[in-house]
């Protein structure tokens, strides 16, 4: 398979995946519609900065910014493959702000201010009584295994989203590598805000690539439009 520059995920980007937009016809209120396109477009948006990154120079620094990109392509895979997926981001949005609310009332000095809204009891209970309601519907948050198992990619989560928050978390490879350039056992140059050539992320360059090729296809499959096949990957050499 030929694989992409980032020059090419780019155009890819700005000269055929964002014009086709204007084929998805998505009504406002459907949560499920506009849930979609918006993971869609984090998808396209997150990996037009990762790209730029490693045109730069700086795709070490991308890997963080490709995590979220990946996140977002695989709640996308999972809302095609289950609608009732949509519940679950639902419940998982109101869970959140649930408990911020909890920690308000607490006294948590970060969320203070959410205590001194208007009849704030009011707008808690009512957030509980939101997310009540989505576990009576059999609405259960899932967590990035659960997301990947439901969708047969076990093998992506042990390998490609490990290494993705392996090197968001600063584990100590990604920080040896970002920061520590060793020669021998003994000889070693300290660097920072280096600049790699772009043909040093080709795993990186082609996770992009694989995300939003079947990204695209996948919101077009969606919502009907006919022009899924026009984002296939080419296969040749």
């Amino acid at each position: 398979m030929k694989l992409e520059t980032a020059d090419e995920l780019v155009a890819l980007i700005h000269e055929k995946c964002l014009p086709e937009t204007q084929h998805l016809k998505l009504n406002s209120r459907d949560m499920y519609q506009t849930t979609t396109v918006a993971l869609y477009l984090t998808v396209l948006e997150v990996g037009d900065t990762v790209l730029m990154l490693v045109k730069a120079g700086r795709g070490q620094m991308a890997y963080p910014l490709l995590r979220t990109m990946y996140e977002a392509w695989v709640d996308l895979a999972l809302l095609k493959k289950d609608r009732q997926h949509i519940r679950a981001i639902e419940l998982e949005h109101h869970q959140y702000w649930l408990k911020l609310f909890n920690q308000s009332s607490e006294g948590n000095p970060f969320v203070k201010g959410l205590s001194e809204i208007e009849d704030f009891d009011g707008v808690r209970m009512a957030k509980q009584t939101e997310v009540d309601q989505l576990k009576n519907q059999g609405a259960v948050s899932k967590n990035m295994f659960q997301k990947h198992k439901a969708l047969g990619w076990e093998k992506e989560y042990r390998t490609v989203y490990a290494q993705l928050c392996n090197s968001g978390h600063n584990n100590l490879q990604t920080l040896r590598n970002r920061h520590f350039h060793f020669d021998g056992d003994d000889d070693f140059k300290m660097v920072s805000f280096q600049r790699d050539a772009e043909d040093s992320f080709p795993t990186l360059i082609d996770t992009c690539a694989v995300a939003i090729h079947h990204a695209s296809e996948t919101i077009h499959e969606i919502f009907e439009t006919g022009l899924s096949d026009h984002f296939v990957r080419d296969k040749s050499d």
